[in-house]
């Protein structure tokens, strides 16, 4: 009061009013939109998927979630590993993976091959012969594509085991590509164990979304992961309460 009435009705004035939890205005955000405004936070537009072509419609945004979807065997696998390898090499982000369809060991050998660019094995390695016959393809078609009239599968691959004797494939591993060395493998070991952290359920039950999920965030919290990926999705455990 030593001050008088004025400065006393000028602190009331200006007096802040008392937060309540939850309750914001845009002034609050002024200084985050600014740096969104003037792109100076690091990731507005997304990072780049490591390809120029596909950048102009699409990037990675932190906090986004992408679903890629397509016919089973499509490469949709494929191209995430190469995806997470190509943000990698250009942001350093680390990622979580729940791969619930790869052996760790095939998943190293497709990630070790995309990250030094040469193949796991060499070209004296085959992938062994495999003949199928009619029945066996048509029940991988009739299960995991969806055919609206596998009668049509079933006249064709029927010839084909006729008058072809079935269907023999024979792959040979990157012909003329030389193997990564030892050395390049080990390497390559350091940084799928600095780079990629697995989840991945022991028992022989499906994981649930929250498991997963829990997990993911005790690897951020301990690695710094930037990224989840769940591959494939349907392989969790989806039950839901029954009121949900």
């Amino acid at each position: 009061m030593c001050l008088g009435s004025h400065a006393l009705r000028k602190v009331i004035d200006q007096a802040e009013l008392y937060p309540i939890r939850g309750l914001f205005t845009f002034r609050d955000f002024f200084d985050e939109i600014d740096a969104y405004y003037h792109c100076s936070m690091g990731y507005e537009l997304g990072v780049s998927t490591g390809w120029r072509g596909l950048d102009d419609f699409y990037k990675i945004v932190p906090g986004e979630l992408t679903v890629v979807t397509g016919v089973p065997n499509s490469g949709k696998s494929e191209w995430i590993d190469a995806l997470l390898c190509n943000i990698n090499e250009k942001e350093g982000w680390k990622f979580a993976l729940c791969s619930m369809e790869n052996k760790v060991r095939e998943h190293a050998r497709k990630l070790l091959e995309k990250h030094t660019k040469r193949p796991f094995f060499g070209a004296s390695y085959s992938l062994p012969k495999f003949k199928f016959q009619a029945s066996v393809v048509y029940a991988y078609l009739s299960l995991e594509m969806a055919i609206e009239e596998p009668h049509v599968a079933v006249v064709c691959l029927s010839f084909i085991n006729t008058h072809m004797g079935g269907i023999r494939l024979q792959i040979t591993y990157a012909e003329s590509v030389e193997r990564m060395s030892p050395e390049e493998l080990e390497e390559g070991k350091k940084w799928l164990s600095n780079t990629f952290h697995l989840i991945r359920c022991e028992d022989d039950s499906l994981p649930s979304v929250k498991w997963v999920l829990e997990l993911a965030k005790a690897a951020v919290l301990r690695y710094g992961v930037r990224g989840l990926v769940i591959d494939p999705y349907n392989e969790l455990d989806h039950q839901r309460p029954p009121n949900q």
